[in-house]
């Protein structure tokens, strides 16, 4: 792809990530992709309380990007292809519910876990799947797996710093995620400063911000036209 492109992406969508990191991404003028489970919606666990409906079209009317996660938030792994394709049928409809109209076109898998039915069900699906596995999409940006780093506290602020510097270097699509933004956040997750400096660096780096389907739409065009 043309140039450094860099994305913020939160799996589960604690509220958190919405008054937090949704408030944090909107100083900076930016947008991020929210990947939901409406199978964990007003629910609480280790992340937090989770979103409630008024916080998924908040996100819409302020220009976020929604994307799938399934439903039941299962692993992919070991779940037959008829199980899996109900289970996206049962998240695309509960989120019409909320959003009429809407349909997700970006994909992440929980847990990171793929199989090869899997893998290809969803790919058929979505525009996107991302993925966990660390790194920088470059030079070949693999749509159907996209590599994900982690934005969470027990990961030294520094290292992610420089993964902005190395996309800088290798004109990729750098992605990142986290699930919380709290000030006392769970291990899957980071607080208010560790994503501040993060999306200051990014907003000042240079690099394009753009949400997973505005660089999937950026990296399709330029193919067409090669």
């Amino acid at each position: 792809m043309q140039g450094p492109v860099i994305s913020f992406t939160f799996d589960d969508v604690p509220r958190s990530a919405v008054s937090a990191g949704g408030e944090i991404l909107k100083q900076h003028g930016l947008q991020g992709t929210y990947y939901v489970c409406m199978g964990l919606e007003r629910i609480t666990n280790e992340l937090g309380e989770h979103f409630h409906a008024d916080d998924l079209r908040w996100l819409v009317e302020h220009g976020h990007e929604i994307g799938c996660h399934t439903y039941g938030h299962h692993s992919l792994k070991a779940r037959a292809v008829e199980e899996i394709a109900a289970d996206l049928t049962r998240n695309r409809n509960a989120l019409q519910e909320v959003l009429p109209g809407f349909t997700p076109r970006q994909f992440s898998f929980p847990y990171g876990h793929v199989s090869v039915a899997a893998l290809r069900l969803v790919r058929e699906k979505f525009e996107s799947c991302r993925g966990i596995a660390a790194g920088i999409n470059a030079p070949r940006v693999r749509l159907d797996l996209l590599r994900a780093n982690r934005l969470y506290e027990t990961i030294p602020v520094e290292r992610n710093l420089k993964l902005i510097d190395e996309v800088l270097e290798k004109r990729g699509w750098l992605i990142f995620y986290t699930h919380d933004v709290a000030g006392a956040p769970s291990t899957f997750g980071c607080s208010p400063s560790y994503f501040e400096a993060i999306v200051s660096k990014a907003a000042a780096s240079g690099a394009e911000v753009l949400k997973v389907g505005e660089a999937v739409a950026r990296i399709r065009n330029l193919q067409a036209a090669n």
